[in-house]
């Protein structure tokens, strides 16, 4: 089976502002406590780690080779800002066994809506 199409679960994502919601992510993610992931908690908010709003979730990029030789990379998403800058500050993280080389890391980014007047009439008093 190819990495990361394992059975999924919910976990819970901290952002920087403290607010808790839940996330849907490998099952291996959580088995490491280099990520900071714990479980998803009923009536969380949910948010997509594909979608942007309303906050791009913080991330970190690795890289490691296989057995073959073959470079594997995998997108992780810490659940706390502790986890992410542990994991940056070493320049790896463990996950199922295998260490990962950081490529990447990005920062948790807020999406706001914009609060200028479109100018179309959508029910707001322009």
């Amino acid at each position: 089976m190819p990495v990361g199409t394992g059975s999924k679960k919910t976990f819970t994502y901290v952002a920087d502002d403290g607010t808790a919601y839940n996330i849907v992510q490998d099952e291996s993610n959580g088995e490491s406590a280099a990520l900071g992931l714990a479980d998803g908690v009923d009536g969380q908010p949910s948010l997509k780690v594909t979608s942007d709003f309303p906050l791009a979730l913080r991330f970190v990029r690795g890289v490691r080779l296989d057995a073959d030789n073959k470079a594997v990379r995998r997108k992780f998403y810490p659940g706390t800002v502790a986890a992410f800058n542990a994991i940056v500050a070493a320049g790896n993280v463990t996950v199922s066994g295998e260490t990962y080389s950081l490529t990447d890391s990005n920062a948790e980014k807020p999406k706001l809506l914009s609060t200028l007047d479109t100018g179309r009439i959508d029910g707001d008093n322009d």
